[in-house]
């Protein structure tokens, strides 16, 4: 039900997270506690049989989909844990009562999923400043926390980054794997 937003173009909320999602670089490394807390809870979920996905999907590509990350990532955090990848999803038997059980099951993963979302859109944005800081200014302060940035220092201002007082808040910043910090910019450059 497209509520005239364009031909194509996401409709709801969720639709516009997913498109988002699908834009966004695959997640790498060090896991977070909020994710963490959300893969349990998902791990708990889909041996219940509560979640919403089709029946035969393994646990490997559903939590790949989920925290939007390599299935390798998953495989390397759960190496040894009872097969993770062979685990295959189950709907619990169709009773009303397990059917409104799974409905607010889904409802609390939903909103465990939104917070850490939330969360990783914060810890971006606060690394991107954090970087795009340390670029501006420099060789930094002695006991700055360096191992964040890429350690190339060129005089100064390094030619390939956003600078700190170009930096716009209120826009979405991305990091390159290299530390070089992505905004679009508004208007003609």
């Amino acid at each position: 039900s497209s509520s005239g937003s364009g031909r194509g173009a996401p409709s709801t909320a969720a639709a516009r997270v997913a498109a988002q999602r699908e834009k966004a670089p695959l997640r790498k490394g060090k896991w977070t506690v909020e994710e963490e807390l959300f893969t349990t809870a998902i791990i708990r979920e889909f041996e219940r049989g509560m979640l919403a996905c089709p029946p035969g999907t393994t646990l490997r590509s559903y939590l790949s989909e989920k925290l939007h990350c390599d299935p390798m990532r998953i495989t390397k955090k759960f190496a040894g844990d009872a097969s993770i990848g062979k685990r295959v999803f189950t709907p619990c038997k169709q009773t009303p009562e397990l059917l409104e059980e799974a409905r607010r099951v889904r409802a609390e993963l939903a909103d465990q999923e939104r917070r850490f979302a939330s969360h990783l859109q914060h810890a971006s944005l606060a690394y991107a400043a954090s970087s795009a800081f340390k670029a501006a200014s420099g060789r930094g302060r002695a006991g700055s926390m360096s191992a964040l940035g890429s350690g190339r220092r060129s005089g100064g201002r390094s030619r390939d980054r956003t600078s700190f007082e170009t930096l716009d808040v209120h826009r979405p910043v991305a990091m390159a794997s290299d530390g070089t910090l992505l905004q679009h910019r508004r208007g003609p450059s």
